[in-house]
């Protein structure tokens, strides 16, 4: 359901969009805008940028919905309440912390001179969420090891695919590669993902 809702719901979205252009006389703005950006880092890569923004978009918001299916598969009030909450707070949080970061120049000034750390310790942070749902699959013989090997495998490969392209579009100085490995480990969905069969077996044996 997942997978057949999320394009449905961006469809609908994209025409959503078009039309609004469309019909608010926008459209020749945003047009000229992407021609400006077309010269400076090439139509190719324009069109990857925004081919990869869209499906940024769609993966983030299938996650969620894999992510809001593995809490209600819980069968726990609590964690159900709990992640509504978490998500309540994260979104009021969001675009208050956006606005300081693009209006105060010390705080874009300290992002900048800390994103290595930033960057590691989300992958940190991910990567252990990660092991620990694994862990989890394999003792309790959720999933087979050569499933859990072949999944491994694909967010791997999957992550290099990332920042391959991202590295290619994205050439410049200004962003090393550790900061684009970061991007790319962060964009592919790991525990959250992994969660969902774990889930679907702690709700059977509930």
């Amino acid at each position: 359901m997942t997978l057949r809702s999320t394009p449905v719901a961006w469809a609908l979205v994209t025409v959503y969009i078009a039309c609004a252009l469309l019909f608010s006389g926008a459209m020749p703005v945003v047009v000229e805008k992407l021609r400006d950006l077309a010269e400076i880092v090439g139509s190719v890569r324009l069109t990857l940028l925004v081919l990869i923004l869209f499906a940024a978009l769609v993966l983030f918001t299938w996650r969620n919905l894999v992510q809001n299916l593995c809490i209600g598969l819980t069968g726990r009030p609590w964690v159900i309440k709990l992640g509504v909450l978490a998500a309540l707070i994260l979104v009021s949080v969001a675009f208050p912390a956006l606005w300081v970061f693009f209006e105060v120049e010390r705080v874009q000034s300290f992002v900048w001179e800390y994103a290595a750390w930033i960057f590691a310790s989300l992958v940190a942070l991910k990567a252990s969420a990660g092991a620990w749902v694994a862990i989890r699959l394999h003792d309790q013989r959720t999933l087979s090891d050569r499933v859990l090997v072949v999944g491994a495998v694909a967010w791997l490969v999957a992550v290099v695919a990332v920042f391959g392209v991202l590295r290619w579009i994205v050439g410049s100085p200004m962003l090393p590669f550790y900061i684009l490995g970061g991007i790319a480990i962060l964009m592919v969905p790991l525990a959250r993902l992994a969660a969902a069969p774990l889930a679907l077996a702690s709700s059977r044996h509930r």
